[in-house]
Protein backbone atom coordinates (compact mmCIF):
# COMPACT_ATOMS: atom_id res chain seq x y z
CA UNK A 1 0.00 0.00 0.00
CA UNK A 2 2.85 2.32 0.56
CA UNK A 3 3.88 1.89 -2.96
CA UNK A 4 0.68 3.33 -4.31
CA UNK A 5 0.95 6.46 -2.27
CA UNK A 6 4.46 7.20 -3.48
CA UNK A 7 3.45 6.67 -7.07
CA UNK A 8 0.48 8.97 -6.71
CA UNK A 9 2.59 11.55 -4.92
CA UNK A 10 5.28 11.29 -7.62
CA UNK A 11 2.64 11.45 -10.34
CA UNK A 12 1.05 14.46 -8.66
CA UNK A 13 4.49 16.18 -8.38
CA UNK A 14 5.25 15.30 -12.01
CA UNK A 15 1.87 16.66 -13.06
CA UNK A 16 2.47 19.86 -11.10
CA UNK A 17 5.94 20.20 -12.63
CA UNK A 18 4.48 19.52 -16.08
CA UNK A 19 1.79 22.15 -15.49
CA UNK A 20 4.45 24.64 -14.38
CA UNK A 21 6.53 23.87 -17.48
CA UNK A 22 3.45 24.12 -19.71
CA UNK A 23 2.60 27.51 -18.19
CA UNK A 24 6.23 28.65 -18.67
CA UNK A 25 6.13 27.44 -22.29
CA UNK A 26 2.80 29.22 -22.83
CA UNK A 27 4.21 32.45 -21.36
CA UNK A 28 7.32 32.23 -23.56
CA UNK A 29 5.18 31.45 -26.62
CA UNK A 30 3.04 34.52 -25.83
CA UNK A 31 6.23 36.65 -25.66
CA UNK A 32 7.44 35.21 -28.96
CA UNK A 33 4.04 35.86 -30.56
CA UNK A 34 4.08 39.44 -29.30
CA UNK A 35 7.61 39.91 -30.66
CA UNK A 36 6.54 38.39 -33.99
CA UNK A 37 3.63 40.84 -34.22
CA UNK A 38 5.96 43.77 -33.51
CA UNK A 39 8.41 42.47 -36.13
CA UNK A 40 5.62 42.04 -38.69
CA UNK A 41 4.52 45.63 -38.09
CA UNK A 42 8.11 46.83 -38.49
CA UNK A 43 8.47 44.80 -41.70
CA UNK A 44 5.30 46.35 -43.10
CA UNK A 45 6.54 49.78 -42.07
CA UNK A 46 9.90 49.14 -43.74
CA UNK A 47 8.20 47.87 -46.90
CA UNK A 48 6.13 51.07 -47.04
CA UNK A 49 9.29 53.13 -46.56
CA UNK A 50 11.03 51.19 -49.34
CA UNK A 51 8.05 51.84 -51.65
CA UNK A 52 8.11 55.52 -50.72
CA UNK A 53 11.86 55.70 -51.33
CA UNK A 54 11.52 53.92 -54.67
CA UNK A 55 8.79 56.31 -55.74
CA UNK A 56 10.90 59.27 -54.66
CA UNK A 57 13.92 57.87 -56.44
CA UNK A 58 11.94 57.34 -59.64
CA UNK A 59 10.64 60.91 -59.43
CA UNK A 60 14.13 62.29 -58.83
CA UNK A 61 15.53 60.18 -61.66
CA UNK A 62 12.85 61.51 -64.02
CA UNK A 63 13.53 65.10 -62.92
CA UNK A 64 17.27 64.58 -63.40
CA UNK A 65 16.66 63.17 -66.87
CA UNK A 66 14.59 66.22 -67.81
CA UNK A 67 17.24 68.53 -66.34
CA UNK A 68 19.97 66.71 -68.26
CA UNK A 69 18.00 66.99 -71.50
CA UNK A 70 17.48 70.71 -70.87
CA UNK A 71 21.18 71.11 -70.12
CA UNK A 72 22.13 69.26 -73.31
CA UNK A 73 19.76 71.42 -75.35
CA UNK A 74 21.16 74.63 -73.85
CA UNK A 75 24.71 73.39 -74.35
CA UNK A 76 23.99 72.60 -78.01
CA UNK A 77 22.44 76.05 -78.48
CA UNK A 78 25.43 77.73 -76.83
CA UNK A 79 27.81 75.68 -78.97
CA UNK A 80 25.95 76.78 -82.10
CA UNK A 81 26.02 80.41 -80.98
CA UNK A 82 29.71 80.10 -80.15
CA UNK A 83 30.49 78.69 -83.59
CA UNK A 84 28.46 81.46 -85.26
CA UNK A 85 30.32 84.06 -83.20
CA UNK A 86 33.66 82.47 -84.11
CA UNK A 87 32.71 82.60 -87.81
CA UNK A 88 31.67 86.26 -87.41
CA UNK A 89 34.94 87.10 -85.66
CA UNK A 90 36.91 85.31 -88.37
CA UNK A 91 35.05 87.30 -91.02
CA UNK A 92 35.65 90.54 -89.09
CA UNK A 93 39.34 89.69 -88.81
CA UNK A 94 39.52 89.22 -92.59
CA UNK A 95 37.84 92.60 -93.08
CA UNK A 96 40.22 94.23 -90.60
CA UNK A 97 43.20 92.63 -92.31
CA UNK A 98 42.13 93.95 -95.71
CA UNK A 99 41.52 97.43 -94.20
CA UNK A 100 44.96 97.36 -92.60
CA UNK A 101 46.54 96.37 -95.89
CA UNK A 102 44.68 99.18 -97.64
CA UNK A 103 45.85 101.63 -94.98
CA UNK A 104 49.43 100.49 -95.47
CA UNK A 105 49.12 101.10 -99.18
CA UNK A 106 47.62 104.55 -98.56
CA UNK A 107 50.22 105.47 -95.97
CA UNK A 108 53.14 104.65 -98.26
CA UNK A 109 51.56 106.17 -101.38
CA UNK A 110 53.33 109.56 -101.36
CA UNK A 111 56.49 108.54 -99.53
CA UNK A 112 59.96 107.79 -100.58
CA UNK A 113 60.59 104.21 -101.48
CA UNK A 114 62.17 102.22 -98.69
CA UNK A 115 60.67 104.32 -95.92
CA UNK A 116 58.48 102.24 -93.65
CA UNK A 117 55.26 103.62 -92.21
CA UNK A 118 55.66 104.93 -88.70
CA UNK A 119 53.18 105.39 -85.90
CA UNK A 120 53.21 108.50 -83.78
CA UNK A 121 50.98 111.00 -82.04
CA UNK A 122 49.54 114.06 -83.63
CA UNK A 123 50.27 116.88 -81.19
CA UNK A 124 48.47 119.69 -83.04
CA UNK A 125 45.33 119.05 -80.96
CA UNK A 126 45.10 119.92 -77.30
CA UNK A 127 43.13 116.80 -76.50
CA UNK A 128 40.32 118.93 -75.03
CA UNK A 129 37.37 119.62 -77.25
CA UNK A 130 33.96 121.20 -76.87
CA UNK A 131 32.42 118.67 -79.24
CA UNK A 132 30.28 115.91 -77.77
CA UNK A 133 31.80 112.78 -79.27
CA UNK A 134 33.53 109.59 -78.36
CA UNK A 135 37.18 110.16 -77.64
CA UNK A 136 38.96 107.07 -78.78
CA UNK A 137 42.21 106.18 -77.01
CA UNK A 138 43.76 105.91 -80.49
CA UNK A 139 42.49 109.29 -81.75
CA UNK A 140 45.91 110.96 -81.66
CA UNK A 141 47.73 108.07 -83.30
CA UNK A 142 48.59 108.42 -86.96
CA UNK A 143 49.75 105.99 -89.56
CA UNK A 144 52.60 107.22 -91.73
CA UNK A 145 55.04 110.02 -91.32
CA UNK A 146 52.91 112.95 -92.49
CA UNK A 147 50.47 114.62 -90.15
CA UNK A 148 47.93 115.07 -92.93
CA UNK A 149 47.67 111.31 -93.51
CA UNK A 150 47.59 110.56 -89.78
CA UNK A 151 44.83 108.98 -87.83
CA UNK A 152 43.40 105.61 -86.99
CA UNK A 153 39.89 104.24 -87.41
CA UNK A 154 37.31 107.07 -87.50
CA UNK A 155 40.14 109.63 -87.29
CA UNK A 156 41.61 108.78 -90.70
CA UNK A 157 42.53 111.64 -92.93
CA UNK A 158 43.55 114.13 -90.31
Amino acid sequence: MCMGRRKRKAAKAAAAEQARLNQLAADRQAEIDAQNQVMELEIKKQEEQVKTFQTSQETITAENLVAQQNFDAIKALQQTQFEEEQARIKQQNLVNQSVNQSLQVLSTKKKKKGQAPQAGQDFKKDGISNQARYNSPTKDLRVGSLKREGGVGVNLGG
